[in-house]
């Protein structure tokens, strides 16, 4: 698992911004609607964003592992 841990974090880490940061996602989703404001201001682009929290048990646990076990396999199978 510790290779494998590794992949994820290299791969993860071009898609985890504002982790750790004090308002980081706030900041992040400002800077992203800044930029679909400049260049799309037609309305021809949106964002949809989803916090997938588990502050109320939205998020099943059961699913996570799947989705990773998924991902992990088609890495290994692409490279």
């Amino acid at each position: 698992m510790k290779g494998v841990g590794k992949d994820v974090a290299k791969y993860l880490n071009d898609f985890q911004f504002g982790v750790g940061i004090s308002g980081g996602a706030e900041a992040i989703w400002h800077s992203a609607n800044r930029v679909l404001s400049k260049r799309h201001g037609d309305g021809s682009l949106v964002m949809l964003t989803v916090d997938f929290s588990n502050a109320f048990n939205m998020v099943d646990s059961k699913v996570i592992p799947w989705g990773c076990t998924y991902y992990v396999n088609h890495w290994g199978t692409t490279r």
